[in-house]
């Protein structure tokens, strides 16, 4: 049999601070408000959930059409 030698390597992944900024403010800030504001609404787990993930994801497509105009 032959033996498969390992290749040992390692992988470096650098994260831009923006991309976590964003990520922080975007999702959390925004996405949390927009879950207790459809709480207050609706006041149901499914639906908060599904506005909140609507909100985050208007709100991105906004920014890379509002992007493309600079």
């Amino acid at each position: 049999m032959e033996t498969i030698k390992e290749n040992k390597s390692n992988v470096v992944v650098f994260i831009p601070f923006t991309a976590v900024k964003r990520f922080f403010i975007l999702d959390l800030t925004i996405g949390t408000a927009a879950f207790y504001g459809c709480k207050a609404i609706y006041d149901h787990v499914l639906i908060d959930s599904i506005g909140t993930m609507a909100v985050t994801e208007v709100i991105k497509k906004i920014q890379k059409y509002l992007a493309e105009f600079k």
